[in-house]
């Protein structure tokens, strides 16, 4: 064979072997192709069938593979958005080229849990719960720490013998001349009575309530309904208009014990308000004296007195503790209700009672039994619940007119 003939035939071997790379490189992408097809078809059919997200993992996928030359690109996208799509294109890739990989492993791998979200695992993290119900500071019964005179009864009324409070009352002893006649004079003995009114307080708890609480709702229950009692007990003492109710201090008339004494006061209190309430006690009932007006008419009081003459005490520290304790006015304690009229009252139309000076042990407060709580259990079983009854039965009035000094403002002109 002449050299040409075999330049000629080596040329053909070398161009069918490149037609067939050719093919075989055609027929490699072809297939690709196909599955790449497949795997969007596939990843299509499941973003149309599945929630965004399954299982309390992120299994959310995108249309667009990406990715699918480098299954290392392809699975840091997965973790960050839960495409399964993309890493089984790389895996299909890395089986098309001959570089293994095992499907079912890297396929199915989860996505980190994380307590910050409920549908990673945060759900398996309950809140923690404090097992105490937080309850307000309510006021306590400022009558039995100011002394009242407290009387029990075993009925409805109580007849209380009281000194006569009219002129006429028993004198002071009358020189007498020898072989003359004794001065003859009886001191005057009247009845007052005061009236024993009932109060109650009903409070009804769910029975699945009370079975599946899991605070203290049971010791809650109770020491509100005894703080309401004492917020009951301190507004009619202080205000109550005699009719079903306590004979309030802050009246104008105590009926058979007289009328209290009562002194104008200025709208803006100063130093000869405070003179003329302490000039309005006589020394014998003096001695026991307290305060009793709102909080807001006691902070009036104290900002002018800590500007002209220091009328209250210097503060002292707590025996119990840190803190101070506020000092009281001209040597008597004070004690405050928020249902008393304030000292801003001074523009209405009525003339207002803002502040008591008085010997509360002249205040009789009368009580039946004390406070009953009954449970009720059968009483509302139809509506599935328990019933917490409290009852008390008190009533009260001021037994002497003269041991109270009431000072008032009038309306302006």
């Amino acid at each position: 064979m002449e050299q040409n003939e075999l330049n000629t035939a080596v040329a053909a071997a070398l161009e069918a072997r490149e037609a067939a790379k050719a093919a075989e490189a055609a027929k490699v992408e072809e297939v690709r192709a196909s599955i790449r097809k497949e795997l969007e078809a596939e990843a299509a059919a499941k973003v149309a069938k599945q929630p965004a997200w399954k299982g309390g993992f992120a299994t959310k996928q995108i249309t667009k593979l990406g990715f699918a030359n480098e299954d290392r690109d392809a699975l840091n996208h997965w973790l960050r958005t839960g495409d399964e799509a993309a890493v089984k294109a790389a895996q299909s890739w890395r089986l098309a080229e001959g570089q293994g990989g095992d499907a079912v492993e890297i396929g199915f791998l989860k996505a980190a849990l994380t307590e910050s979200s409920s549908s990673l695992g945060g759900s398996a993290v309950p809140n923690d719960f404090y097992a105490q119900i937080v309850q307000a500071r309510n006021e306590l019964s400022y009558p039995r720490a100011a002394g009242v005179r407290l009387i029990n009864t075993s009925r409805d009324t109580i007849d209380i013998p009281i000194e006569g409070v009219s002129t006429d009352a028993t004198t002071v002893f009358v020189r007498t001349a020898e072989g003359s006649s004794a001065d003859e004079n009886e001191p005057i003995i009247e009845s007052l009575s005061v009236n024993v009114h009932s109060w109650t307080k009903l409070v009804k708890v769910g029975v699945d309530l009370m079975a599946d609480q899991a605070a203290n709702l049971d010791e809650f229950l109770s020491k509100d309904i005894g703080d309401k009692w004492a917020m009951t007990e301190n507004r009619y003492v202080a205000t109550g208009t005699g009719t079903n109710q306590h004979y309030g201090i802050f009246l104008s008339d105590y009926g058979a014990a007289g009328a209290p004494t009562e002194i104008d006061l200025a709208s803006d209190f100063d130093y000869a308000d405070i003179n003329s309430m302490i000039g309005g006690l006589s020394q014998e009932y003096a001695e026991k004296s307290a305060w009793l007006a709102h909080r807001k008419t006691e902070s009036a009081i104290r900002a002018v007195a800590s500007t002209s003459i220091p009328v209250f005490p210097v503060p002292t520290p707590l025996a119990s503790g840190p803190g101070w304790k506020l000092g009281g006015l001209m040597g008597s304690p004070f004690f405050n209700q928020k249902n008393i009229n304030q000292s801003s009252d001074a523009d209405s139309d009525t003339t207002k009672f803002v502040l008591a000076y008085a010997d509360f042990s002249y205040y009789a407060l009368v009580e039946r039994s004390g406070l009953v709580i009954t449970r009720l259990m059968e009483r509302f079983r139809d509506t599935r619940q328990i019933g917490i009854l409290a009852e008390g039965r008190q009533g009260g009035a001021p037994l002497r007119g003269e041991a109270f000094v009431l000072g008032l403002i009038t309306p302006n002109a």
